[in-house]
């Protein structure tokens, strides 16, 4: 049984987006980061739990993974995603939700 979650879009300065690899993955494979949707939260409690889409305006220094589950990250510019993606369908979906995120903005 799949459990549906919540992807969160995080740009910076150079219109990259974060990716992160999991530890459950290869280490050549990156998804976006983001988390399940708990048993009684709607869609919407969970997407208010974690923001789908922000500018980062930090320093790489100030980002913090659980290690427990992401061995690494990396900025990734639009052209290089499906060198970071596992499935086929991730590039031309991820783009999309950009578009509607970014353009919203």
């Amino acid at each position: 049984m799949l459990r549906k979650g919540v992807a969160v879009l995080i740009r910076n300065e150079k219109k990259e987006f974060l990716f992160v690899n999991l530890l459950a993955f290869k280490e050549q494979y990156y998804a976006l980061p983001g988390g399940g949707i708990e048993a009684g939260e709607s869609a919407d409690d969970g997407s208010q739990k974690q923001y789908f889409g922000f500018e980062f305006v930090g320093k790489d220094k100030d980002i913090v993974s659980n290690s427990r589950e992401v061995r690494a990250y990396a900025w990734v510019p639009e052209e290089n995603f499906s060198q970071y993606l596992l499935f086929q369908n991730q590039q031309e979906d991820t783009l999309q939700q950009i578009e509607q995120v970014f353009l919203k903005q």
